[in-house]
């Protein structure tokens, strides 16, 4: 007999999660410069994968904009082979909400650097689960005294493979901790400006019929379009619309470089064009270049929609996270997607175990 959550195929518990994630960024947001601090080293080795990559590749921005020190993304395949070579006089950081048996490829050299910040869900959320090569590593981690955890999230999502609260999470408790580490962080955002806007994000209606949406997307997939610096780390956007409604092809596309192959492609090939998603906001110089690339995808056939919003750098990322997330939850109970039931689900498990690779 199914129990009602089994019935529901899982939309009630990503409804319940979604109900819970703006207020928890707006608690979050308010308390900037309470997350823990690192030593400010001068340069960091960041990694993620999924999701994670996105908030790797945000802290590598952050860190580049906003303090003098340098950094760089690494995949995790980099840390197969070896600790890099400037590990000794760099800090490392690992984005793992739900602590990844993969985040553990790069933890393993935590020692080789002079210093290791692990992005996760509360240690206390992790702790509970019974997962012994999970809880060995942490306390591993713990007793070294040169980890520091900050927390993301409430706890680590598990039940669905697509993950709403960490992912937008991550962004605001990146910048917590880099104004806690470099007070040359950005400006902070008012809590009034940041809920009006990500109100706004909330109530973006979904440009096309649920169906059509799916249909057009499953078949000839989805391009996003966006510039610097969003488009840097737009990453969970594209894992976002693949975990949450199985559509194969979504790549992001750097605004300049659509020139460059992308368009001409999409020319020669009107009845197979991607729907277009441009990450838009109200910069003079994003509106001008965004309205160029809409010259250019006039010729192409095919939907294009928009994500605006009114947040200024590197707040933004927030707003495209939170609409995107409504125009899921709308195409997975319009569509009925099993959420719990996954396709694959359990057949990923020789990119997991590695620890024989």
């Amino acid at each position: 007999m199914q129990s009602p959550l089994d019935e529901d195929k899982g939309h009630n518990l990503l409804k319940d999660r979604l109900s819970r994630l703006l207020p928890y960024l707006l608690k979050n947001a308010a308390h900037h410069g309470k997350r823990t601090a690192a030593p400010s080293h001068a340069h960091w080795v960041i990694t993620g994968v999924g999701s994670s990559e996105a908030h790797a590749r945000f802290l590598v921005y952050l860190i580049h904009t906003y303090s003098r020190a340098t950094a760089e993304y690494r995949p995790l395949s980099a840390f197969l082979k070896d600790a890099p070579r400037n590990a000794r006089h760099a800090g490392l950081v690992v984005f793992s909400q739900g602590l990844s048996p993969n985040a553990a490829i790069a933890l393993q050299y935590h020692r080789h650097f002079a210093h290791t910040v692990l992005f996760t869900a509360p240690l206390a959320a992790l702790q509970a689960e019974a997962d012994i090569d999970r809880s060995q590593l942490i306390e591993s981690l713990i007793q070294s005294h040169c980890v520091t955890f900050v927390p993301v999230g409430e706890d680590t999502e598990r039940g669905l493979l697509l993950r709403v609260v960490g992912p937008a999470a991550a962004y605001i408790a990146a910048i917590e901790w880099l104004h806690c580490t470099y007070p040359l962080g950005p400006k902070l955002i008012r809590k009034t400006s940041l809920e009006t806007c990500l109100q706004q994000a909330l109530q973006a209606a979904l440009p096309l019929p649920a169906e059509d949406f799916l249909i057009h997307a499953q078949q000839k997939g989805i391009l996003i379009i966006g510039a610097a610096p969003e488009i840097e780390y737009a990453q969970n956007l594209a894992y976002k619309l693949t975990e949450g409604l199985n559509i194969p092809h979504v790549r992001i596309q750097e605004a300049l470089g659509f020139a460059h192959g992308p368009f001409h492609s999409m020319r020669g090939n009107p009845a197979n064009s991607p729907l277009v998603i441009l990450l838009a906001h109200t910069e003079e110089k994003n509106k001008a270049l965004l309205s160029r690339v809409q010259s250019l995808l006039t010729h192409c056939n095919t939907p294009i929609f928009s994500l605006t919003t009114d947040l200024p750098e590197p707040y933004r990322i927030l707003a495209y996270e939170l609409t995107l997330n409504q125009w899921v939850l709308k195409i997975i109970e319009a569509i009925g997607l099993n959420l719990r039931q996954w396709p694959g689900k359990g057949e990923d498990l020789p990119l997991y175990d590695l620890r024989s690779l």
